[in-house]
């Protein structure tokens, strides 16, 4: 089966382009990412109530035009990805790509902010969920209100969690900016 090839121009649009989307990437998946390796960074309360809108417009932005970027380059390397697989990949994508284009507004970019100009600093968070359940990357995790997807806290105890409840209102402390900042301690308001 023979597949027409169109060639990819290096242009100086086309590497602007390739630029910004793999910037844009690179911001998105670094929240997930260091989640995931165990960097506790959390956005601040403030920056998540202002941003949340503008986070959502861009996240569903930044999903439909990469789903069609891949759908539109994929025709013609695997014609034969049609049906039910093109729809498996048009709706991962969309859900994924959303996911990542809100995150790098909501947490990604604040946090290169932070590594780069972070000063000591500590937010209020209210607790959504005490027993945040046991993630492969968190045994004692806390679920907070109104966090993003996976921003859960990882508490060192399993007594300090115990002696959380819904509605508690705990300091973070650590390194970070007014955007928000990496966990180093955190404590109960009494």
């Amino acid at each position: 089966m023979k597949t027409d090839v169109i060639p990819f121009k290096h242009t100086a649009a086309t590497r602007i382009l390739t630029f910004i989307v793999s910037l844009w990437l690179i911001m998105g998946g670094a929240s997930i990412i260091s989640k995931i390796a165990g960097v506790s960074y959390f956005p601040s309360p403030d920056w998540l109530e202002k941003s949340r809108q503008i986070a959502s417009i861009v996240g569903i932005i930044t999903a439909v035009f990469l789903t069609w970027m891949m759908m539109k380059l994929n025709r013609y390397r695997q014609p034969e990805l049609v049906g039910i697989k093109k729809n498996l990949v048009f709706g991962f994508g969309l859900f994924f790509l959303s996911v990542m284009g809100s995150s790098a507004i909501t947490s990604g970019g604040p946090l290169f902010w932070a590594l780069l100009y972070g000063d000591e600093t500590e937010f209020t968070y209210t607790i959504a969920k005490p027993d945040g359940g046991s993630q492969r990357y968190c045994r004692n995790s806390v679920e907070l209100d109104g966090m993003p997807l996976m921003d859960n806290l990882c508490v060192a105890s399993e007594k300090f969690r115990g002696s959380l409840a819904v509605g508690d209102r705990i300091v973070v402390s650590g390194t970070g900016t007014s955007f928000g900042l990496f966990a180093r301690s955190v404590r109960k308001v009494e």
